[in-house]
């Protein structure tokens, strides 16, 4: 078990938290050609192989100063994790512990950036000042007053709390909705079509029977009384 703490080499790839062959190599004990070679070999799907590794090359300096380009192959968490998974030894377990908490931490890292773009793209909306505050607390205690008035006057007209029959503290304001207005127009309206209509035939009778058409022959109602005459 090594002394120093374990350092996964983490970085950010197009908002993706990435590592490389290169380390992975480094630190898990391999040749990096034995790494690349189990990335190839690994049985994954083309897609998901698409997404989490993508081979590219880096300049490695030579000990004699010279330069060479490796092929190298960045991978995301699931592509460690699916390398990694045929990695053994108690060394190994331990990187692969930090590496899945390094990835972690870049994660978080990476969504708290998200965040801070999204926050500051955000139009800036300031608080009423106190001027403000003030008046529609003024407004609020007017409108809230003139609804204490209106109760009130309606709670001291209500026959119902006159009488007794509703205590003060148990009366609910009856609210008249417009179906309910609309109906009593109508009853109202109606009663006063029917009402004409009676006028209308009750005139009509009398005006035959003052001219003789028509003679009352007992019965009772609405024709006898109107057909009464004082003797």
């Amino acid at each position: 078990m090594p002394n120093a703490p374990l350092k996964p080499a983490i970085q950010i790839i197009n908002g993706h938290a990435t590592t490389t062959s290169l380390r992975i190599a480094d630190h898990f004990g391999k040749r990096h050609a034995n790494v690349l070679r189990a990335i190839s070999t690994l049985e994954c799907s083309n897609e998901f192989r698409k997404l989490n590794f993508e081979l590219t090359s880096q300049s490695v300096r030579m000990p004699n100063g010279g330069v060479r380009n490796d092929t190298v192959c960045t991978m995301t968490r699931d592509g460690f994790v699916f390398l990694a998974m045929g990695f053994t030894g108690k060394e190994v377990a331990q990187w692969k512990e930090a590496y899945i908490k390094a990835f972690n931490e870049m994660e978080a890292e990476i969504v708290r950036q998200q965040q801070a773009k999204q926050a500051a793209a955000l139009p800036v909306i300031s608080q009423p000042d106190l001027e403000t505050i003030n008046r529609i607390n003024q407004r609020a205690w007017n409108l809230a007053q003139a609804s204490f008035e209106e109760y009130r006057s309606r709670m001291m007209e209500d026959v119902l709390v006159k009488n007794g029959s509703i205590k003060p503290e148990d009366w609910e304001p009856v609210e008249t909705s417009a179906e309910m207005i609309e109906m009593i127009l109508e009853a109202v309206n109606g009663l006063e079509s029917m009402t004409r209509s009676l006028r209308r035939k009750a005139g009509r009778l009398e005006a035959a029977t003052n001219h003789g058409k028509v003679v009352p022959q007992g019965g009772s109602g609405l024709q006898n009384n109107l057909h009464k005459r004082p003797k």
